[in-house]
């Protein structure tokens, strides 16, 4: 079984209030980190047609971080954070690639599994189902070309104390063609939900009595064509040591890259 502690970023913990027109947040400088156990066991088979792995895992937490929301004396919403969440996975996940021919290759991998969270200090519990599921089929043809197929699905599902993700799809391909000597040039045609100009994704707040809804409708077809040329050779390999710190405990601050580092709600 493994521990892990994931420490508050600055933006959990940061006191500064943001007083908008319909809500108030702020963070909470008396976080504490939070502790997480979890174990999993892996199954592997590497065969020269077929390779799969399958995980079963288990997580689960005491004090998780999680968002603390509720009703000001003049009706705005409120947020902060506090280490109020029991939060509990429980799920598999698996991988498999198959070549059933020399030139055609199969993947998939998917997982599904039951998300469990709940406060007893707010006496709110949140809790579901949820699964995801992707595929590609990649197919060598002639005259250097390379045809490849993808799809994906998840599942409706848990994304906080108050909240539910809707579920959601996504397909396309790409016509890759890398037919020079030593496949130094390469052109690929990709295309990502060809028949679908927009897509609609859903979440869902519940607070007591009040329940929010949000529908979101965005662009989902890309189509893009890329070239690319490989100069020189590398005749020798270098080895470099690269030295640097990462804070990955981190939940709620700034993560490397600029990206915002997530935490469990």
């Amino acid at each position: 079984m493994g521990v892990h502690h994931n420490r508050p970023g600055i933006n959990y913990l940061n006191p500064a209030v943001d007083n908008a027109v319909e809500s108030v947040s702020h963070g909470n400088p008396d976080l504490n980190s939070a502790h997480s156990y979890s174990t999993s066991l892996t199954f592997m088979h590497i065969g020269s047609k077929i390779t799969y792995n399958v995980v079963p895992a288990f997580t689960f937490s005491n004090n998780a971080i999680g968002e603390v929301r509720g009703v000001s004396d003049n009706g705005k919403t409120t947020s902060t954070y506090g280490n109020v969440n029991k939060a509990l996975w429980a799920g598999v996940s698996g991988y498999a690639q198959w070549t059933p021919f020399a030139k055609t290759s199969v993947m998939v991998s998917a997982n599904a599994g039951y998300q469990d969270i709940k406060s007893n200090e707010l006496g709110l519990n949140n809790d579901g189902a949820t699964a995801n599921v992707f595929g590609n089929l990649s197919q060598q043809l002639p005259l250097g070309l390379r045809l490849s197929v993808f799809g994906g699905w998840n599942s409706s599902g848990v994304n906080s104390l108050y909240g539910e993700n809707g579920s959601g799809n996504w397909y396309g391909g790409s016509l890759q063609w890398s037919g020079t000597k030593d496949n130094r040039l390469t052109i690929a045609l990709n295309a990502t939900n060809p028949f679908e100009k927009y897509k609609h994704y859903t979440t869902r707040i519940t607070q007591g009595d009040y329940t929010e809804r949000n529908s979101t409708r965005y662009s989902c077809r890309f189509v893009n064509l890329s070239v690319s040329y490989r100069f020189g050779s590398l005749k020798a390999r270098v080895k470099k040591t690269d030295t640097s710190i990462e804070n990955n405990d981190l939940v709620g601050g700034a993560s490397k890259g600029g990206a915002a580092a997530n935490g469990q709600n």
